[in-house]
């Protein structure tokens, strides 16, 4: 986890933070489509422990890990044998294999399990999302067992299902292009499936060409609602890009970034560390912002196959999906896109707006800005650029505060607003903590989907 604090300007940027989503690891996929049915094994209490301990830390590089490769086996080594419920084809050719109906016509006409829905199917390319959880090897090609071993998995997103052509024997010198067996692989992922996911079209192993057919995927319609949180909103491909709240002050509270599986409660319990950070640490003047709504997304560059992994943006108060129009920004020629964004809000308390913040960054922006002067002339003519987002009221609060020596950079010592107790308001602390656990997969629900989708900062949208 790296954390990052910094100055709060008005309102605070809300886009992607890049150097969180450059620190993630690369997604890893199996690369030997050969290799043995496995289990991805996931432990997000690790993550959010380390997470705790570093919550003030100074931001560092992290070593990518990489799960090590499977051992080769020996040459012509028999394989394990191929599915039962499947015919002996007349001609054992990789042609033959794609276009023949024994496997298309079973991959079309498969009923859709409840509670997901068919995102492709009857292609011939297994997919790649994000978040690999392993596969199962199956003797028949049944959707509705592939769906119970995803329904079981509470990461589990999607699910592939599809037969591969394999080889008998371990390709090698003297069994370069060994019969075939037929193989129906269960494929389980912690990401959606969208059909552009669906990338691996097969690999040679010698002159044996291993290729794939038959291939659906299938994804949930609801994910589970992590506790403490009311139901989501499903946002989509845009994020929530926040206006300031009714007094002018900004309801960004930070971010974190993860690997791993998508998991919202990660996210859900990243807001709760940053509200237990925030009351330890009040602000010299204002109340206490506490973070009671986050939005949360897959972040991906330039197509939505290459998924880097999951942002959590998070605010002191809930915001609809009228506000989730940001659909990501550029770093040079690179597009970091949004993807599967959902947003939460505290279950029994989504924040309010709260002017002792606003109050407290207008003094801030008049500072800032060198506007004290104006102020003491009466705040006389058009409002100057900064102050615009604040309510009356409370820009002329903030000058009496600035002229009469109230202000923010005056206040050193001492509590002239009390900060808050309790975890019900929000803040105008000066600084912004980032948490940025990165979650490591090692070997080894439910808010219905609605309209919507990720946010990103005011730099750089599209």
């Amino acid at each position: 986890m790296a954390v990052v604090a910094r100055a709060v300007p008005a309102p605070l940027p809300q886009g992607m933070d890049l150097s969180l989503v450059d620190a993630l690891p690369d997604p890893t996929f199996p690369a030997d489509l050969d290799s043995p049915p496995e289990t991805i094994t996931y432990d997000p209490a690790t993550i959010l422990a380390a997470a705790a301990e570093q919550i003030t830390a100074t931001p560092s590089p992290r070593d990518d890990e990489s799960t090590p490769l499977s051992k080769r086996q020996a040459a012509c080594a028999p394989q394990a044998p191929g599915a039962t419920g499947v015919p002996v084809l007349p001609f054992d050719n990789p042609s033959f294999f794609v276009s023949n109906p024994t496997f298309t016509v079973p991959s079309l006409r498969a009923t859709t399990p409840a509670n997901y829905t068919l995102t492709f199917s009857g292609l011939n390319a297994a997919s790649q999302p994000y978040g690999y959880l392993g596969y199962t090897l199956f003797q028949t090609y049944d959707v509705a067992a592939c769906a119970a071993l995803c329904t079981a998995s509470p990461l589990c997103l999607s699910f592939n299902i599809y037969f591969q052509r394999s080889p008998s024997v371990v390709p090698g010198p003297t069994c370069l292009n060994p019969p075939s067996v037929t193989r129906i692989k269960c494929a389980l992922w912690g990401g959606p499936a969208p059909p552009s996911s669906a990338t691996n079209a097969g690999q040679w192993r010698a002159d044996f060409q291993l290729v794939i057919a038959g291939s659906n995927g299938y994804q949930k319609t609801s994910i589970a609602t992590p506790d403490g949180f009311a139901p989501g909103t499903f946002f989509k491909d845009a994020a929530i890009d926040a206006p300031s709240d009714e007094f002018g002050a900004d309801t960004y509270v930070g971010e974190a970034s993860f690997s791993g599986p998508y998991d919202v409660a990660l996210c859900a319990e990243a807001c709760r560390l940053k509200t237990a950070y925030n009351l330890a640490h009040p602000p010299v003047r204002g109340e206490v912002r506490t973070c009671r709504f986050f939005n949360t997304y897959l972040v991906y560059v330039n197509r939505t196959s290459n998924v880097q992994g999951q942002y959590c943006a998070m605010y002191s108060k809930g915001w609809s999906g009228m506000w989730a129009t940001n659909k990501g920004q550029y770093r040079g020629a690179e597009k970091y896109g949004v993807m599967f964004s959902y947003g939460f809000a505290n279950g029994t308390d989504a924040g309010a707006g709260c002017r002792s913040c606003a109050v407290v960054e207008a003094e801030e922006e008049i500072e800032r800005r060198g506007l004290a002067e104006w102020c003491r002339g009466g705040g006389a003519g058009d409002r100057p650029e900064g102050l615009e987002r604040f309510r009356a009221d409370v820009v002329v609060e903030a000058c009496t505060n600035v002229v009469t020596g109230l202000g923010a950079a005056s206040s050193t010592t001492g509590a002239l607003v009390p900060a808050s107790s309790t975890t019900s308001g929000t803040t105008s602390t000066t600084t912004t903590t980032v948490i940025a656990p990165i979650a490591t997969p090692t070997a080894g629900g439910d808010a219905a989907l609605q309209s919507g989708q990720p946010q990103f900062g005011n730099n750089g949208n599209f």
